[in-house]
């Protein structure tokens, strides 16, 4: 057999075959006199694990592994399957050759994702497929992925999937646990009963899934490039985003006066399907946005909710990710405003979102009349079930704040989520995840906004007493209403 043929310590390693023959031989020394620490044995891209199957082994259901797998990578988004790959290793990807290889993409979107790919990913000197964002790492061809896995395992005495996925991803980028846990499962050997689960296709969690579309929503206001004015004209936008569907909405501001912020805010509520049953920032602190939730709620006679589940790592990944979009195209974007639109909302809006699980615009514009009315029953519950101290009643309208004992919730999303940009995507997730709890002070404003001291001093009596509107609150509001 071949496998008898290829010891454990007389196999080369294939992929730093460059060492020198004496500083390989002192490896191997070191190896036999400590049989504890075996070497791990790299397969190589292209090498056929029947090279290293036993008689006893059943081929069979190794067979059936191979074809398994790739249903399986093919129902995973944001996977670079075999035709995508071949255009990349080739340069020849172009819209119209992403159209013509894959039917996720259409003509309008094709730009936008060719463009990611090639920032993404590379052809180093020697033809290697390489991945930018992963530190460079090699891309396995994914037809060849079950070979090398397999491999692997049988070369290092059926080592585990955790381990086999703990050295070939320090090489190659796109091997996942999820990928070595199934190849091994194809092995007869650790696999004795061969027993196999149905291959389903492979789900990303949306972990706002309990909420109903429009019924969370947070509001950021930052400056999308670092003082620069757009189109001579606008310093900050106010971005609002959705929960649940993560649709976006982007508003310019020239500036950071309460009265451009109250006017874009209460402008965009009003033109909204439905206002949302809680309203959240990590930027406008819980007073500013009491003032503006009470003047629109007093002058137009509207129910508002102040949530206090501050999701602050959610919204901040929100923020960091369309201002990397927009400086990527910055110079459109300082020119004219709606480019800032076609390269921000436009495009997120209209691709798939891996941990919405779904495309924002058909999530949000999806909805039908039973969740118009279960949304409306849902915001009657929460007023009814708030305690008198967290009602406020302003004239006609009312302000509900959320209680301090709700669930908090927050979301670890990395800056370029799966499918979406990534592609130009899921970059990296943050180890640096910040810690949060109820208890933690939730309005300091994220480092990249400064807002002015007009918004930013208190003038509110949101943590004092909830009763009735402060004369100060009241002075203000009179002063944009004649603005």
């Amino acid at each position: 057999m071949v496998v008898e043929r290829l010891s454990r310590l007389g196999r080369r390693n294939v992929l730093f075959d460059e060492l020198e023959q004496d500083l390989e031989d002192e490896i191997l020394d070191d190896s036999l006199e400590d049989d504890t620490k075996p070497q791990f044995l790299f397969p190589t891209i292209g090498e056929s694990y029947k090279l290293y199957n036993h008689s006893y082994m059943s081929m069979g259901l190794l067979e059936r592994g191979e074809r398994d797998f790739i249903k399986f990578q093919e129902s995973i988004n944001g996977q670079v399957l075999q035709p995508i790959y071949e255009l990349i290793r080739n340069d020849n990807l172009t819209p119209e050759t992403l159209v013509s290889h894959s039917d996720k993409w259409s003509r309008d979107n094709a730009e936008f994702k060719c463009m990611a790919l090639k920032r993404r990913y590379y052809v180093d000197k020697e033809g290697i497929v390489r991945d930018r964002r992963k530190k460079n790492r090699i891309v396995c061809e994914p037809v060849c992925m079950f070979d090398l896995l397999m491999c692997g395992h049988l070369m290092n005495d059926h080592m585990s999937y955790r381990q086999i996925h703990a050295h070939l991803n320090e090489v190659y980028s796109n091997i996942t646990r999820e990928f070595a846990h199934l190849a091994v499962r194809y092995c007869s050997v650790c696999n004795p009963d061969r027993t196999l689960k149905p291959i389903e296709k492979y789900r990303h969690k949306n972990m706002f899934k309990g909420l109903l579309p429009l019924e969370r929503v947070h509001f950021e206001i930052f400056q999308p490039f670092d003082g620069e004015i757009i189109a001579k004209r606008y310093s900050h936008v106010l971005y609002c985003r959705d929960y649940v569907t993560r649709f976006i909405w982007l508003l310019p501001l020239k500036s950071t006066k309460f009265k451009h912020i109250l006017t874009a805010i209460s402008g965009f509520l009003l033109s909204m399907i439905r206002l949302p049953v809680y309203l959240e920032s990590s930027t406008l602190g819980k007073r500013d946005l009491f003032d503006i939730c009470e003047y629109m709620c007093g002058e137009y006679g509207i129910k508002l909710g102040l949530g206090v589940n501050n999701s602050s790592q959610f919204h901040a990944n929100g923020v960091r990710r369309i201002k990397k979009l927009l400086n990527e195209h910055k110079d459109d974007c300082l020119s004219d405003w709606n480019n800032c639109l076609k390269c921000g909302p436009h495009y997120l809006n209209r691709i798939h979102n891996t941990l919405a699980v779904g495309i924002p615009s058909d999530l949000l514009y999806s909805c039908d009349l039973k969740r118009s009315r279960e949304f409306s029953l849902k915001q009657e519950k929460v007023i009814d079930e708030s305690s008198a101290d967290n009602v406020v009643h302003v004239k006609k309208g009312l302000i509900y704040l959320e209680s301090e004992e709700a669930q908090y919730i927050d979301e670890g999303e990395s800056d370029i989520e799966g499918e979406d940009i990534s592609d130009c995507e899921q970059s990296v997730a943050h180890d640096d995840r910040v810690e949060n709890s109820p208890a933690r002070e939730q309005d300091q404003p994220m480092d990249d906004v400064h807002p002015s001291s007009e918004i930013s001093e208190p003038s509110t009596s949101f943590y004092d007493e909830l009763i009735s509107p402060s004369r100060k609150r009241l002075k203000l509001a009179s002063k944009v209403e004649t603005a």
